[in-house]
């Protein structure tokens, strides 16, 4: 314990497919933005799958730091280990605001602990 001192741990960025991680790509359309109620707004991911066969990857909405209501989305699609894009949609059933739009991947839907997550500031109001 005393006087022991520690590394930082270093990642080497160059082979990023050594771990499991999301990124947003773009929207469509682009933030900021206004929507007619009911109209999807189009999300692209980029994914990694390292440590686990397979996972499933979604979106969650919010507003304000709170799950945003009255929200459809494309649901939680499954993809296998390795690199790819993952396409996913959202709208909203009422008139409403997202100002935050949160990517997780989990080997599970359920009962598992997310193995990756990324988070995209928005600022998009449905008419």
């Amino acid at each position: 314990m005393g006087g022991e001192s520690y590394a930082p741990l270093q990642r080497d960025v160059s082979d990023w497919r050594e771990w499991d991680s999301l990124e947003f790509i773009s929207t469509k359309p682009e933030s900021p933005a206004v929507l007619p109620v009911g109209e999807e707004l189009y999300i692209r991911i980029r994914y990694n799958i390292a440590s686990v066969q397979r996972a499933h990857i979604w979106t969650s909405e919010y507003t304000n730091g709170q799950p945003t209501p009255h929200t459809a989305s494309s649901g939680a699609p499954m993809y296998y280990a390795g690199s790819g894009v993952a396409e996913s949609d959202v709208s909203l059933s009422r008139l409403g605001k997202i100002d935050e739009i949160r990517a997780i991947m989990a080997p599970d839907t359920h009962n598992s602990e997310p193995i990756a997550t990324a988070v995209l500031k928005v600022n998009l109001e449905w008419k």
